[in-house]
């Protein structure tokens, strides 16, 4: 049996098809190490997948500052820079006035 099913791929196929019968499926449970590396198989399969999703999600949010970062570059500020020569504009606030403690 186990020449017939050398190659990987067709030991799973084998292996799910014979796993879908409920007795086979009952008795190979009952089995400690296969139970074990079935549910070491499950675990790295869900990190595997919650793996993909993550970078999927990475991938997902770079497209999406690589299509806003050219409209970020295209803003004017219309408010000049410290140490520039054109005059800043007034501030919509009042000015600050000093308190006098008292003694």
């Amino acid at each position: 049996m186990s020449e017939l099913v050398r190659d990987d791929d067709v030991a799973g196929q084998v292996t799910a098809d014979l796993l879908q019968r409920p007795t086979v499926a009952r008795r190979v449970m009952r089995d400690d190490t296969a139970r074990m590396v079935v549910n070491r198989a499950q675990f790295d399969n869900s990190e595997q997948t919650r793996e993909q999703t993550r970078e999927q999600i990475r991938e997902q949010i770079r497209e999406q500052i690589r299509e806003r970062t050219p409209a970020v570059r295209q803003i004017e500020h219309p408010i000049e820079y410290p140490g520039s020569s054109s005059p800043r504009p007034k501030s919509p606030l009042p000015a600050r006035t000093s308190r006098r403690t008292r003694h």
